[in-house]
């Protein structure tokens, strides 16, 4: 591939110094080893314009409770799927991708070296050896107008004996280790990926896991134990740095992530859960108006009340997690202790503390609305019914009442977005 007008001489920032102080998320949903794309007969027929605009829409979410959003070039060269390959070129070359760029808000995280140059031509080579399909000069040129020094990050390629062992451990935690026949199918579609690339890698491992003669539903274990342990390789080689497995993901339930040494439900942390919230104060036309916006009418509201905002949601979710980790759903229900309190006025006992510290408010309100959206989740099975009963009915009968009472004391940021950008109608 001609890698005229790369910069071999701009150093990149490394990803560790850009995330410091900050609040930054991987965005991994649009990689094909992700959950949405993981197995490529499962996708559903769609439209690649609604594809596209599934992935913009998320990454403008992100940006609206995280500081900086990176995307990975394996998540972007990596890729089998022709489909997909579609969806990432729209979705790159899309004027709200461009403007996340311009401003700073996304980054591309590159490995291989530290110019642009180095990190294309790695990634390139690394694809087209991996690939079961070359990737076309046309493709390879919309990707190289992302690798301009201001638009990039490194991290360091390490630990690739790290993934693997991550990957065989969480896989020890499926029932499939149980079977002598389909464990020495994955160590063979194990051994063929580090022939053809020199370690674990998706677009090669999956192949050939394809390829074997192994039950679909013991395969769909393998996938998403290699994406969770993919989330778990990233967490650790960048710590600091959010990564969240799909909010309707049937795994993603007990996948949790170390920030700052605490252990956090990852899914929680998912756009989708923050469009939920949203659908709280906006309608569904609002919110929509408000995701087509140009993107620089969004960031212009990066201001105080937004870190303000920014803290009280995070503040939320952690403690929601926290709350989650600490019950145990299916002895609860055998007990028959669905209806119980201790888990609501926790929370609600939570909240009051941190009256002196942010916006109360608004922190209330990520509650009640995080909350209801779990009986929206239908992938949780029997967590279900208890998560809905003791959720729903105690946490959001303390916290809508003081909605209620006190419902003009709504996040100075959320005011600003109804006024800003739900209410004006853009020229555009």
């Amino acid at each position: 591939m001609r890698t005229e007008g790369l910069s071999h001489s701009i150093e990149t920032d490394h990803l560790s110094r850009l995330a410091e102080g900050r609040r930054a998320v991987f965005y991994d949903e649009l990689a094909q080893y992700g959950p949405r794309y993981i197995e490529s007969e499962s996708v559903r027929p769609m439209s690649v314009d609604a594809e596209c605009r599934y992935h913009v829409n998320n990454l403008i979410l992100l940006s609206m409770y995280f500081d900086v959003v990176f995307i990975q070039t394996a998540a972007i060269f990596n890729v089998n799927d022709l489909f997909l390959r579609r969806v990432i070129q729209r979705t790159i070359s899309h004027p709200t991708f461009k403007g996340m760029l311009r401003t700073g808000s996304l980054r591309i995280c590159g490995w291989g070296g530290k110019s642009p140059i180095e990190m294309f031509s790695n990634a390139w080579d690394f694809a087209n050896v991996g690939a079961t399909s070359r990737l076309s000069d046309g493709y390879g040129a919309a990707l190289k107008t992302l690798f301009c020094p201001e638009h990039l990050t490194y991290r360091i390629q390490d630990g690739s004996e790290d993934e693997l062992a991550g990957f065989l451990a969480r896989l020890r935690e499926t029932p499939i280790i149980n079977n002598p026949r389909d464990v020495a199918r994955i160590e063979r579609a194990i051994d063929l990926s580090n022939r053809q690339l020199g370690e674990l890698a998706a677009m090669s491992f999956f192949p050939h896991l394809q390829a074997s003669p192994m039950d679909p539903g013991a395969r769909a274990l393998v996938y998403a134990s290699y994406a969770n342990s993919w989330c778990d390789y990233l967490n650790n080689a960048v710590p600091g740095v959010y990564v969240y497995m799909s909010a309707f993901d049937a795994n993603a339930m007990q996948h949790n992530i170390l920030i700052d040494g605490k252990a956090l439900r990852s899914f929680l942390f998912s756009p989708r859960i923050f469009a939920a919230f949203l659908q709280k104060y906006f309608s569904v036309a609002e919110l929509n108006r408000i995701l087509s916006r140009p993107y620089e009418d969004i960031h212009n509201l990066r201001n105080g009340d937004w870190k303000r905002f920014c803290e009280a949601y995070h503040a939320a979710v952690e403690m929601i997690s926290d709350s989650i980790s600490s019950m145990d759903f299916g002895m609860l229900q055998m007990m028959g202790m669905e209806d119980q309190i201790v888990w609501g006025s926790r929370i609600w006992e939570g909240a009051n503390k941190k009256g002196g510290d942010f916006d109360l408010s608004a922190f209330l309100q990520s509650l009640a609305s995080i909350s209801g959206i779990f009986l929206a989740i239908p992938i949780l099975g029997p967590v279900i019914h208890v998560a809905g009963v003791v959720i729903g009915r105690r946490i959001n009968k303390y916290c809508q009442r003081l909605i209620h009472e006190h419902g003009s004391k709504t996040s100075p940021y959320i005011r600003k977005v109804r006024m800003n950008l739900a209410l004006q109608v853009t020229t555009a």
